[in-house]
C-alpha cells in the first residue's frame, strides 16, 4: 500500500509526541518550529515529503559537529589510580 501524500493534524501530533492542542496552539502563533503545512478545504494538512525534509534538516542541526568539526569527548577512567 502506498504511503499517503499528507499527514493530518492528529498524525503530526503523534509523530511529534505532543497533544493535538499543542500543535494547534503553535500553528496559531505561526511557530516556525513546526513542519510546513497548508490548509485544504478547511483542513490543516502536512505534506509528507516536506515533513520528511523538515525532520532531516532538524536532525542534521541537532547532531551537527561543533566549529572545527571535531566532537568533544570527555574520557573518565573507571578505576583511577590515586
Amino acid at each position: 500500500m502506498d504511503e499517503p501524500d499528507f499527514f493530518t493534524l492528529d498524525e503530526i501530533a503523534t509523530l511529534l509526541r505532543v497533544r493535538v492542542s499543542a500543535v494547534r496552539a503553535r500553528l496559531g502563533r505561526n511557530d516556525p518550529g513546526l513542519p510546513p503545512s497548508l490548509r485544504i478545504g478547511g483542513r490543516r494538512l502536512f505534506p509528507r515529503a516536506l515533513y520528511l525534509e523538515w525532520r532531516e534538516r532538524l536532525l542534521r542541526t541537532e547532531t551537527a559537529l561543533p566549529v572545527g568539526g571535531t566532537p568533544t569527548v570527555k574520557c573518565v577512567a573507571s578505576n583511577p589510580k590515586t
